[in-house]
């Protein structure tokens, strides 16, 4: 999570390349909410952790009054508050918004009881539960919900030839020892690692789902959901993507001089051969589908 707050790292890139959860993903979250438990949940406000450049916190302002955006890495808030402030589309839910610079397991600007849901977009995966989980107990309303969710690693669907390189990328050598752990592990297997939470917590309200359809290898998922989290790229938005792996900027950061090869970078490396594999499937590699793996948790406190 440092490479986020690095100067070097490219937050416009980042925000604008990464896949976003589709509507109905959210619906079935907000019913989630007003139905489990003991109670119906209200929709007054939500805090979205570890919120980057608030791809989600905006969308879930179209559902709450109010949505806090909370995010360590201050050029991504920054980021966050340009776009609120400079999207055309997102003006009428920008008196609903506001982002705050914090770390996720402490909210002191947050009262007691005072939250209606929790939610963490690709960042459930960096807490340190054993302060979160007491802070969400302390924010929530009883009967408020947590909704965690992230994905994992790339496929590309119509290439199943493709898996093998990119687990060679992701794995090899070069970016293997330069993921934050125990981070990407646990966003590789779908949030699973993530302790339950315990009291002031309802167990009997937790789900753990998993939206991995049937060719994903791993983690390996008895009763899957379909993938819903899908876009479509060609090869720039590739190597777009990649560049925003973190491994790789430490990588570039222990070997500079991977950026001065003549067949190019590692992430031009990557691509060409991904390139080569779509074509040699007769794929078109001007418009392709790639497709995440999805992880979502939800509780409730106690009501």
């Amino acid at each position: 999570m440092a490479t986020f707050a690095r100067s070097a790292f490219n937050v416009k890139a980042y925000s604008a390349i990464r896949p976003v959860f589709p509507p109905q993903f959210f619906e079935g979250i907000y019913a989630y909410h007003a139905n489990a438990g003991k109670g119906k949940g209200e929709f007054k406000r939500c805090v979205d952790l570890g919120c980057g450049t608030g791809q989600a916190t905006t969308v879930l302002a179209e559902k709450f009054d109010e949505v806090i955006g909370v995010e360590p890495s201050g050029p991504m808030v920054e980021r966050a508050r340009n776009l609120l402030r400079e999207t055309e589309e997102l003006k009428v839910v920008g008196d609903k918004v506001r982002f705050v610079q914090s770390a996720a397991e402490e909210l002191p600007f947050l009262e007691d009881e005072s939250v209606d849901m929790v939610t963490a977009s690709q960042a459930a995966h960096w807490f340190d539960y054993s302060r979160l989980w007491p802070e969400l107990g302390r924010v929530l309303k009883p009967n408020g919900a947590v909704a965690f969710f992230g994905y994992g690693e790339m496929r590309l669907p119509d290439h199943p030839s493709s898996t093998s390189l990119i687990g060679e990328f992701t794995h090899g050598p070069e970016l293997d020892s330069n993921w934050e752990q125990p981070g990407r592990s646990i966003v590789e297997a779908l949030l699973d690692p993530i302790p339950s939470p315990g009291l002031p917590f309802d167990p009997s309200t937790e789900q753990r789902i998993k939206y991995s359809g049937s060719y994903f290898p791993k983690p390996e998922v008895p009763d899957p959901q379909p993938v819903i989290l899908s876009k479509r790229m060609n090869r720039q938005d590739l190597d777009t993507y990649a560049r925003t792996f973190s491994a790789l900027h430490t990588f570039w950061e222990k070997h500079p001089e991977d950026k001065q090869r003549s067949d190019g970078d590692f992430a031009t490396r990557f691509v060409a051969r991904m390139m080569q594999v779509i074509s040699e499937d007769g794929g078109n590699t001007n418009e392709f589908t790639v497709d995440w793996p999805a992880g979502l948790i939800l509780v409730k406190k106690a009501a």
